[in-house]
């Protein structure tokens, strides 16, 4: 028979025969195809069960009575005993009422103390008067602390998911802390949740959060939830549980509902639903804690999370990338330097210029509700020097020579470590590490607060050399970020040579 057919012959629901399946109760074959087919024996197990809990035996007793713990006699005569004491009560109970309305006092003129003296307990509603069917069912898990992290675990997929296509596909920068990515990463994370995880509860009763913290969640009779419940219970938990991801209200739902699941109260997405979250699965009566397999499923979420930070480490490097390497052209070079700069910038930055083919910048125009104050527009221009191989056009240095006096100027940092990324990554005989100490001492030479009036870098690659030189004379001020401001009254110079040039 199949658990269809042991419902409607038994009259018990799913949730009733599953229990007492777990219970050791009856033990169902399973066929070819997995599912569990009920033999007679498990038939009669079942309506022995009803009608002894329908009076009122305890499961202990049912249990001792198929293990021959127990005669049958003895524990109806316990139950006896506990009817007639029940019996008693409700005669008592209805005696006073005959009583009362033979009195025929109204509510005000109603005492209550003798009537009260007559009765030991409190009266039996209607609904206890008439012996109704007991039907018993899986617990639920409440742990709260579990259900959060395990939400939290699944958002942070959601979330290393998007990062990686934006890194692999898209080339956004992740990194720049952009108030715009930040909105984006949010609603993404939402959507891809309520997209994903109805499909996940329907077809596997759980998500990757909730397999590794010990929940699974179906409907009252053990079976999956519909593809639309699923999508209403995610739908209930953005919205009353998370606060759709807003920063005030999300604190204050996440609160109550952690206080709401400590209580052992049911959440509000779960009222018409009749869902279960069970402790671990397939063993509803085991504590998490009380299985090995749950600290190797911790184990587990935190390889998966190191996998995870270790991969958008990873993705940001490829993203990193310039688009051509090895050997270029000029037009290649420009290319990757512009969009090096771009993928660089800061949440707080605009890219205001593009270098081109001539090694001249051409300025970008602003925002109209954007006003510009440049303390550099009275400094010279800076202008890249191409050196390419007569033979096959390629690019083979870029250098610049540059000179200031009396004005603001600074040193173009920003523009030799694109130069450098641009130019080198990728090549053969130039690791990425040793590229980026480059790269990042580069970036440094802005940082000094010691006063010099001459600063150099020298770096040898394997078939490249990176030099800068900068000399100033005593009218200049140096500051941090690499500024320069000449000093009233002073002949302030500064002259900065700057060349990448590959040596095979």
């Amino acid at each position: 028979m199949t658990i269809k057919e042991i419902e409607q012959t038994t009259g018990l629901p799913r949730a009733s025969v599953r229990f007492y399946e777990s219970e050791g109760f009856i033990s169902p074959t399973r066929g070819e195809n997995g599912y569990r087919n009920y033999a007679q024996s498990d038939l009669d197990t079942l309506l022995k069960i009803k009608l002894l809990r329908r009076l009122d035996i305890p499961l202990e007793d049912i249990h001792a009575l198929q293990k021959d713990q127990l005669s049958l006699d003895s524990v109806l005569s316990c139950a006896l005993t506990r009817l007639e004491q029940e019996t008693a009560h409700l005669e008592q109970a209805r005696e006073l009422c005959r009583a009362l309305r033979q009195e025929q006092s109204s509510y005000a003129t109603l005492n209550p103390r003798p009537y009260l003296q007559r009765l030991d307990t409190p009266a039996p509603t209607a609904e206890e008067a008439v012996p109704q069917p007991t039907y018993d069912r899986l617990p639920e898990a409440h742990c709260p602390f579990r259900r959060y992290f395990a939400r939290n675990f699944d958002l942070f997929l959601y979330n290393v998911l998007f990062l990686l296509f934006c890194d692999l596909v898209l080339r956004i920068n992740t990194a720049s802390g952009h108030p715009a990515l930040r909105l984006c990463i949010g609603l993404v994370s939402m959507g891809l949740t309520l997209l994903l995880e109805p499909l996940m509860l329907h077809f596997f009763c759980t998500t990757p959060g909730k397999y590794l913290f010990g929940l699974k969640i179906t409907r009252g009779d053990g079976s999956p939830l519909g593809l639309g419940e699923a999508f209403s219970r995610t739908m209930g938990v953005l919205v009353r549980g998370m606060g759709l991801g807003l920063p005030i209200i999300a604190t204050i739902t996440h609160g109550y509902s952690l206080y709401q699941i400590y209580k052992g109260h049911r959440l509000g997405w779960d009222y018409d639903l009749d869902a279960v979250a069970y402790w671990d699965g397939s063993r509803p009566h085991q504590s998490y804690w009380e299985s090995s397999k749950s600290y190797l499923k911790l184990v587990a979420a935190a390889v998966l999370t190191a996998g995870c930070f270790f991969a958008l480490f990873q993705s940001q490097t490829q993203a990193m990338a310039p688009i051509h390497q090895g050997d270029m052209t000029v037009s290649q070079f420009v290319e990757n330097y512009n969009d090096t700069r771009r993928f660089r910038l800061q949440a707080d930055q605009r890219l205001d210029s593009l270098l081109t083919d001539s090694g001249a910048f051409e300025n970008l125009p602003a925002p109209n509700n954007v006003i510009i104050v440049d303390p550099f527009e009275d400094a010279p221009p800076l202008k890249f020097d191409f050196r390419t191989d007569p033979s096959d056009g390629l690019l083979k240095e870029v250098s610049f020579s540059y000179y200031a006096e009396n004005v603001t100027t600074s040193i173009p940092v920003e523009e030799m470590a694109a130069v450098v990324w641009s130019l080198l990554y990728g090549r053969e005989d130039i690791s990425k590490g040793e590229l980026n100490q480059v790269h990042n001492a580069i970036i440094k030479l802005s940082d000094t607060s010691v006063p010099s009036d001459r600063i150099s870098y020298h770096h040898d690659f394997e078939g490249a050399k990176v030099d800068f030189t900068m000399t100033t004379s005593q009218g200049y001020a140096f500051t941090s970020w690499g500024t320069l401001f000449p000093l009233p009254g002073t002949q302030a110079t500064c002259q900065m040579e700057f060349s990448v040039s590959l040596t095979n």
